[in-house]
């Protein structure tokens, strides 16, 4: 009996305290809440990927305009010999 009298308190705390509406609705809001901080880190994440990819972008543009540099100033220096010889 003494079993039966706990389960019966227990279930009835359970409902007391879980199937209040006022639970529930703590719920939702808490998940709304975890929803939105979960889309802010995925934008802080997406943000700080488009960062990395601008940098790399910087990065390989500026390598190719110094190799093009390089490349003008040696077919430069190639090709005046060339150009003053006269024929």
């Amino acid at each position: 009996m003494d079993i039966k009298l706990k389960l019966y308190k227990f279930e009835k705390e359970y409902n007391d305290i879980y199937q209040r509406p006022s639970f529930r609705s703590d719920k939702a809001r808490y998940s709304d809440e975890l929803r939105e901080w979960e889309e802010r880190k995925t934008e802080a994440k997406l943000l700080e990927e488009k960062k990395l990819i601008k940098q790399e972008f910087e990065r390989v543009a500026s390598q190719y305009l110094k190799d093009r540099e390089a490349s003008e100033d040696i077919r430069k220096k190639i090709s005046e010999p060339i150009l003053k010889k006269k024929y």
